[in-house]
C-alpha cells in the first residue's frame, strides 16, 4: 500500500495541518518509507515463538520479590535507628525534604 499526493492531503486536511506542495511530496516520500518497514515487520513469521516479556509476568515477579510493607510503629528499634542515620535529615518522627512547589 503506497500513499499518493492525495492521499497525504487528505490526511493534512484530517489533521488540520497546512502543508506546501514541497512538503506534500517529503511526507510521501517518508510516509512510505514508514509504511514498507511496517509492511517488513508484518510479514516476520512469529508462529511458536514465545513473547519475552509480558506485562503481567513482570507484575506478577515483582510481586514474589518485594518484601511486605513495615509498620514504622511495629518496627523494632534498631530498625529504625538505621533508617533515621541513612535519611539526610529526620525531624519530629518526620523525612524532612526539599521543597519542591512553592
Amino acid at each position: 500500500m503506497a500513499l499518493n499526493k492525495i492521499d497525504i492531503n487528505n490526511i493534512a486536511t484530517i489533521s488540520r495541518i497546512e502543508i506546501t506542495e514541497e512538503e506534500i511530496g517529503i511526507f510521501e516520500k517518508e510516509l512510505n518509507k514508514v509504511i514498507k518497514i511496517i509492511e517488513k515487520v508484518q510479514g516476520v513469521q512469529i508462529d511458536g515463538i514465545e513473547p519475552l516479556v509480558n506485562p503481567i509476568s513482570i507484575i506478577d515477579t515483582f510481586k514474589n520479590h518485594l518484601r511486605e510493607d513495615l509498620n514504622p510503629q511495629t518496627c523494632s528499634q534498631e530498625f529504625m535507628e538505621k533508617i533515621i542515620h541513612n535519611s539526610p535529615k529526620f525531624e519530629n518522627n518526620l523525612f524532612v525534604v526539599p521543597k519542591i512547589i512553592e
